[in-house]
């Protein structure tokens, strides 16, 4: 019993429909890796004095520490005792101070509600290198100090106080106070560079909450590239603001900023948020907000985010409450969903899947994939007779509306949880329980951990829905397909169709060109071939083409000869014993010839080239193999032929050893002379200006 169907094998099929945080290949589809930021170390971070007020990073991956009383100290995290950079009596107070830091210099912003000066130091000695005064007047007050990475910029952002004046004509209000955001940038030497003017829009988001703030609250800022990120205090929206003027602004939905804010090396920006949603302890962790202002949560830290460093490549998260400091490094991990309260998750919106017939009923899936422990895999489903979806106002055909750009994923997922069937959770091989129509649509929903996701190779779709049914009297037929006894009639159909399909695919099974890894090695298992760990498949497939002629002519030099030319890639030499054995009655020869061709005469040498063994576990190979080729009461030995001329030694003209124009006698890392076999006296003749006697007048040493 066959039924007809249709499959989706092949990135041409999966790359037709959707991918949503998938990576597409030859392996099949799988949840998206990528580069990030994930907790690998944490380490204790106590300033010996007071405690800690600000921690800055100079860039290596030294720690500047500013405690309560102003005392600086630089801290390296591999080793324990601090050092300190500037004492206590330079800042008596320094509670609500800001520190910035880059190599050899660092920088404190001690703020009071109307005097602020910055002051730049050497971490070599402490010296001040330069201050400023950033509040001139009671109508002026410092928010926040940001650098870019490279340390080459210092970034203030400054408030501005104004009083709104009315007409006289208009009824008496009470005097307005209007506020003005610029951004202040210097050089690490203080000189001024630039100034800039925010935007209203960003004063009226801190407006907004003024009611939540305290005296001590601070914007958030931080530089990526060109562009500012900007966020008010105790705010759900970040701005970001380019030198050109461009503003835009994106929301956090769900959580506010309650820690720092930085910029990394991948070009997302980290913040410390507070989720709105859960009121436990668990409530605060770091997110990562990508290029795209979609938001992800960074796995492996929950927790308060004091302060946020980088130092190279590295992430440093400060928990002031836990006196700790914990290091982020880039691993390759499965890319997290849009959502930050769930675990990674991918989808795939397949292209229609068309049987042709109107008011079809389709029979079951199949689908070939791999699902770990704690993964799991969803099926979602949609059939009809017709390709139209009414959205807001707009008929789309559903192909259109899965790609349509004016759509969001987030709606499109939406929209298919609530309106399409589900199959029972990881339906590798599944009936439908109702799926009638012409065209079917499948939706691939992944879930996976942060290391381990699932991985589809295969889906196949079977229609019509068929069974045993019509093989038993017409009493029970009655009812149809749909009934209990045709759906469980249904399962054993399927049963019956793998067996046929099994049978039908064996001839493809067998063949060692559609074969390969593992299954490729089980078949060369079937003709006797102990593959060694070293052969590629195309070795093993050479091989087992070869196999019906070598099985003809087993035991044989010819054999021998071509299994190792096959395994080498070049034709041995076969030295038998009748070949020499009128040489071992001459004395002359025979003393010679003995320790290298021994004397027995059901014995034989197989010489290789040098350039064919690389390794002694290559040779053992070898010799196992020749051991099991060889003809049956002899004895068979595997000589690796060396690339030079040894006297003592298997040395013969044109196969290692070549006869050439002699070169001068000189000195190498591995002789007194050369492997030459004439000596020179170095003249441009290249030849021998008087005799030499090997034994006698020189004697050759390694």
């Amino acid at each position: 019993m066959r039924i007809p169907g249709i499959a989706f094998n092949k990135p041409s099929d999966w790359a037709a429909g959707r991918a949503i945080n998938l990576d597409i290949s030859e392996q099949g589809v799988t949840l998206r890796r990528e580069l990030k930021y994930s907790a690998s170390g944490r380490f204790p971070i106590i300033a010996p004095g007071a405690p800690i007020s600000a921690i800055a990073t100079d860039q290596t991956g030294k720690l500047y520490v500013l405690d309560m009383n102003g005392a600086v100290y630089l801290l390296d995290p591999s080793y324990p005792a601090p050092e300190l950079l500037l004492s206590a009596s330079y800042h008596h107070d320094a509670s609500d101070s800001l520190l910035l830091g880059t190599a050899g210099r660092f920088a404190i912003l001690p703020y009071q509600p109307t005097l602020a000066t910055i002051s730049v130091y050497a971490a070599v000695n402490g010296q001040c290198l330069w201050q400023h005064n950033l509040i001139t007047t009671d109508a002026e007050q410092v928010e926040t100090l940001a650098a870019e990475h490279a340390g080459e910029q210092l970034h203030i952002l400054q408030r501005r106080k104004s009083i709104l004046t009315v007409d006289d004509s208009e009824p008496a209000h009470e005097p307005q106070t209007v506020w003005s955001y610029e951004l202040h940038s210097y050089d690490w030497s203080g000189r001024f560079i630039r100034a800039h003017s925010l935007p209203d829009v960003i004063a009226g988001d801190r407006e907004n909450i003024a009611h939540s703030l305290h005296d001590h609250d601070r914007w958030k800022m931080t530089v990526s590239g060109s562009d500012f990120y900007i966020a008010a205090p105790h705010s759900s929206t970040v701005w970001c603001w380019k030198e050109t003027g461009e503003l835009s602004g994106f929301s956090l939905p769900g959580c506010r900023l309650e820690g720092d804010m930085i910029g990394a090396a991948d070009g997302a920006i980290y913040a410390g948020v507070y989720d709105l949603r859960n009121d436990s302890e668990a409530a605060a962790y770091l997110i990562a907000i990508r290029s795209d202002r979609e938001w992800e949560r960074v796995p492996g830290y929950t927790g308060r985010v004091d302060e946020l460093l980088r130092s190279g490549e590295q992430l440093l998260v400060h928990d002031a409450s836990a006196a700790a400091m914990t290091i982020f490094r880039r691993n390759r991990m499965i890319r997290s969903p849009l959502e930050t309260d769930s675990l990674p998750r991918g989808h795939l919106l397949l292209p229609s899947a068309d049987s042709g017939t109107e008011g079809n009923m389709w029979h079951n899936l199949r689908i070939d994939a791999e699902v770990p422990p704690e993964t799991r895999l969803i099926v979602h489903y949609y059939a009809a007779d017709h390709t139209q979806i009414q959205w807001r106002n707009r008929v789309y055909t559903l192909d259109e509306w899965v790609h349509a750009p004016e759509i969001g994923d987030r709606q499109r997922l939406q929209y298919i949880h609530e309106h399409w069937q589900s199959l029972p959770l990881n339906p590798l091989n599944a009936l439908f329980p109702e799926a009638h129509g012409r065209y079917l649509w499948i939706a691939i929903e992944l879930s996976g951990s942060w290391t381990q996701a699932p991985i589809v190779r295969e889906l196949e779709l079977f229609y019509p829905r068929t069974s045993l049914l019509h093989y038993l009297p017409e009493l029970y037929q009655e009812q149809g397909e749909q009934s209990f006894l045709g759906r469980f009639l249904a399962l054993f159909g399927h049963f019956f169709r793998e067996l046929h399909q099994q049978i039908d695919e064996m001839p493809y099974r067998l063949d060692p060109e559609l074969n390969e890894g593992e299954f490729l090695r089980w078949l060369a298992g079937w003709v006797g071939i102990a593959a060694d760990e070293s052969w590629d498949d195309a070795l093993l497939r050479r091989y087992l083409h070869m196999m019906p002629r070598l099985y003809r002519i087993r035991g044989t030099r010819e054999a021998m000869v071509l299994t190792m030319e096959l395994i080498t890639g070049k034709r041995p030499y076969v030295l038998e014993h009748f070949q020499y054995k009128h040489l071992l009655y001459d004395p002359d020869w025979s003393e010679a010839l003995k320790p290298l061709y021994n004397d027995m005469p059901y014995s034989f040498l197989v010489l290789v080239p040098p350039d064919t063994v690389y390794s002694e576990r290559q040779k053992e190979m070898l010799q196992r193999i020749l051991h099991e080729e060889k003809p049956v009461m002899t004895e068979a030995e595997l000589v690796v032929l060396e690339p030079r001329m040894r006297l003592g030694g298997h040395t013969y003209l044109e196969i290692n050893s070549v006869l050439s124009r002699p070169s001068r006698m000189s000195i190498d890392e591995q002789s007194v002379v050369s492997y030459d076999t004439v000596l020179t006296d170095g003249g441009e003749t290249a030849a021998a200006t008087f005799p030499f006697r090997l034994d006698e007048a020189i004697k050759l040493e390694h």
